[in-house]
């Protein structure tokens, strides 16, 4: 009765299925093999309504349950995904997934087996972040609440209270959160947009030393409607946020407030998404109206605009490879990569049928892994190699070009066999028709 007890509080939803088990140890009965029951541990494996089997484990003696592991075998809409930056290898780092649930579940491994869940939220949560030491994580949800985690141990460290309770909170859901790029003891910051087209920032460094949550500082109409995003630059000088009403306003980070530095219209339809340059002073915008939008931070205008060619929502977008690459994800779950120099799609990868919410990148010096997520349900890890295929390609151009350098020299000099040769090595197919001067042949 205390495990059933105990299994019943384990979620809210309905248990299918509950099966106990005790550890069995071989022994040696008179030469003849035999397995002997170890009446020390029960193991109990419960199948729930939301399609997981949790692992249970407890010593007799304590009537305590702990879980050990969970394999989900489902994940309803993926509606974010964040990794947590630690000195594991690329495929090992932690993901925190956000799956149209209350729960925010933490996956420790490849595949489906997730071992650690943040709980705390009374109603779904819509958006992630996670700070760049990898210790704190943040939560918003459609309870007009922001929750502070310590990732080490699954807890609540704090919870800010909606505007009911607390006028400096949020009277709307949560749609997007950002931590500070260069966290220290003084300065670490948390800001948050969402459906009251407030903007706030929430001093980390103070939450955690036991000051209550409440918002340092606010922008009760940062946007006419609803925010969907909001981005911190890499040197912590600038925030963005792009909403409903197809603008992305530009925010100077002044101590711990935020000003109005610009706003910059161009996009037809609402921005999804926003994502800083590592190595340039450009924000890129992804919008609904299907294309992808470099703005300058010095000037405050449009460089470029990346055209998708079916024109579907583009979702989100994320700068790679120094800068030089985007990777997006659009309404019909498409992965694109594009090259931001020359504008052009370089690799399109199928990955999903529906809308792909949530993308994530994870890169080092060598390898580049791109985490993807969907309404479908489906979390996807690939690799990329567009940017090996580049300077491929790159190479095999400029190789081209001295060969051809090398054709014309011939030809001037009238060494005709040597150009000839030199032809067909360039391309056989686009030379075979080389014309010569029929005078020089004997």
């Amino acid at each position: 009765d205390v495990y059933k007890r105990q299994v019943e509080e384990l979620d809210e939803l309905y248990i299918r299925s509950v099966v106990v088990s005790k550890l069995r140890t071989s022994v040696d009965e008179e030469d003849d093999a035999a397995l002997k029951e170890d009446s020390g541990e029960i193991r109990l494996f419960v199948a729930d309504a939301a399609f997981t089997i949790c692992l249970l484990e407890a010593v007799a003696s304590s009537k305590v349950l702990t879980k050990k592991h969970t394999l989900v075998a489902y994940l309803d809409q993926i509606l974010d995904i964040k990794l947590v930056s630690n000195s594991k290898s690329l495929h090992e780092r932690s993901r925190l997934v956000v799956t149209n649930s209350k729960d925010v579940r933490i996956f420790e491994q490849q595949g489906c087996v997730s071992t650690k869940v943040l709980q705390g939220h009374t109603d779904i949560v819509m958006c992630c972040a996670v700070s760049q030491c990898g210790t704190y994580a943040a939560t918003g949800s459609k309870d007009q609440t922001v929750r502070l985690w310590d990732l080490a141990t699954q807890t609540c460290i704090a919870a800010s209270s909606s505007a009911k309770i607390d006028p400096t909170g949020h009277s709307g859901a949560i749609q997007s959160l950002s931590f500070s790029q260069r966290p220290s003891s003084t300065f670490h910051m948390l800001y948050s947009v969402g459906q009251d087209e407030a903007l706030k920032s929430w001093d980390v460094a103070q939450v955690v030393g036991g000051a209550p949550m409440t918002a340092r500082h606010s922008i009760a109409s940062a946007h006419d409607g609803p925010i969907h995003v909001v981005a911190v630059a890499p040197n912590d000088a600038f925030v963005a946020t792009g909403g409903k009403d197809k603008v992305v306003n530009v925010w100077n980070v002044n101590g711990k407030k935020v000003f109005k530095e610009a706003n910059m219209k161009g996009h037809k339809r609402g921005v999804s998404a926003l994502c800083f340059s590592p190595s340039d002073r450009i924000v890129a915008s992804a919008s609904n109206d299907g294309t992808i939008r470099l703005w300058s931070l010095a000037s405050f205008s449009c460089l470029r605009t990346l055209q998708q060619e079916d024109k579907h929502p583009v979702l989100q977008c994320h700068f790679f490879n120094h800068g030089l690459q985007i990777v997006s994800s659009d309404a019909i779950g498409k992965v694109q990569v594009w090259g931001v120099a020359t504008s052009d799609v370089i690799a399109t990868l199928p990955l999903h049928v529906e809308k792909c919410w949530a993308l994530a990148i994870a890169e080092d010096d060598t390898d580049t892994l791109f985490f993807s997520g969907a309404a479908d349900g489906t979390m996807k890890v690939s690799e990329d190699f567009t940017a090996e295929e580049a300077a491929r390609v790159r190479d095999e151009f400029t190789e081209t070009i001295l060969k051809e350098q090398e054709l014309a020299n011939a030809l001037r000099r009238e060494e005709f066999a040597e150009a000839f040769m030199l032809a067909l090595r360039l391309n056989p197919v686009s030379y075979t028709h080389l014309t010569l001067p029929t005078k020089r042949i004997v």
